[in-house]
């Protein structure tokens, strides 16, 4: 089972992986190997917090194998969680000193930490990205007196934009004529509409349902934002 699931892996059919690994589990459910390779799979489709899950069950199973931390690692750092994600690779790093790629994922994670820290300090007291708000806003209070000079230095902000427009977020987004409308008109104005204006638009379900889809995918902690972190820790486990 775990080397058909393997298999799908190379094949990037990740949701039949997850059946074999599982699969494998069942028959055995004390191989810390069967574990880690499904946590790969997991965050592979970017269901990370299966992938923590999954990857915490492989180290309590086998405290010394250091792959289990590297999933972790990679799975926390996907999930923006970056100070949870050093802790994870710097315990798979006790195990396996010489791993070049863990090192090079634990610096990644600990430059996140540092920028995710710098970002809070500059926001002040409502700057962080807590209650689905934007890193370095506080959310969307206030933002009848936001400075986009301000808002477009801060790397948070030009990271999310630059991964919407990779996405094709920033084109569905513009697609709406509501956002579109507002966009114009700063544009021509330089001005935000006032709060009562943008509480309307965020009335709409659809553009709530948008704004609420984007930030649960689309940040630096995202499917796609592990910016390179962990790599080595998908690469499966072909050992019994």
């Amino acid at each position: 089972m775990k080397a058909a699931g393997n298999l799908k892996v190379t094949e990037k059919n990740y949701p039949e992986a997850i059946k074999l690994y599982t699969q494998a589990i069942a028959i055995n459910n004390s191989n810390a190997v069967y574990y880690a390779n499904r946590a790969a799979a997991y965050s592979q489709q970017g269901d990370h917090h299966q992938a923590v899950e999954d990857s915490l069950k492989a180290a309590d199973i086998d405290p010394n194998y250091s792959k289990a931390y590297s999933r972790l690692g990679h799975a926390y750092f996907s999930l923006g969680q970056y100070n949870d994600a050093i802790e994870a690779y710097e315990n798979g790093l006790k195990l396996d000193p010489k791993n070049a790629a863990m090192k090079s994922s634990l610096a990644a994670a600990q430059s996140k930490a540092t920028e995710q820290d710098e970002v809070g300090l500059k926001g002040g007291a409502g700057g962080g990205a807590g209650a689905g708000g934007i890193p370095g806003l506080g959310g969307l209070g206030g933002m009848g007196g936001l400075n986009f000079s301000t808002m477009l230095s801060n790397p948070a902000i030009m990271e999310m934009a630059q991964q919407m427009a990779q996405s094709g977020a920033l084109d569905t987004l513009m697609g709406n004529q509501n956002i579109r409308q507002m966009a114009q008109s700063y544009a021509n104005s330089g001005t935000m509409p006032d709060m009562s204006a943008i509480n309307e638009m965020m009335d709409n379900p659809e553009i709530a349902n948008m704004a609420r889809e984007f930030m649960g995918s689309g940040g630096a902690g995202g499917a796609g934002g592990a910016g390179g972190a962990g790599r080595e820790g998908n690469a499966l486990d072909e050992a019994p």
